[in-house]
């Protein structure tokens, strides 16, 4: 069986959008684990690693969202964190899986 992967190549205009970078970076990992070992049963790890990590920040007050308004260079440090990473993948999964794999 072939899995269709279309990925987006997309151009950052600012560092708003790093969560679909990262986040991208982060989910593609799992689909290509399972399409080369399913037999891993890798999405039951990235459920237990990155979406209950994802679910758990997403729940504290000093949570923020997955697109964060950077001013100045010097924020982007605050948000290359778990959010951009595990909440990105989540989302780019969640969309991945209502999409499937199959395009045209």
């Amino acid at each position: 069986m072939c899995v269709c992967v279309c990925v987006c190549v997309c151009v950052q205009e600012w560092w708003t959008h790093l969560w679909l970078n990262e986040g991208f970076a982060s989910w593609i990992e799992y689909l290509c684990v399972d399409h080369c070992f399913p037999e891993y049963d890798i999405w039951t790890q990235f459920v237990s690693a990155d979406y209950t990590r994802a679910l758990d920040l997403d729940a504290l007050d000093s949570s923020h969202p997955i697109e964060v308004n950077v001013g100045h260079p010097s924020e982007v440090d605050e948000i290359f964190d778990a959010i951009s990473y595990s909440k990105g993948a989540s989302v780019i999964r969640m969309l991945h899986n209502y999409i499937g794999d199959e395009v045209g």
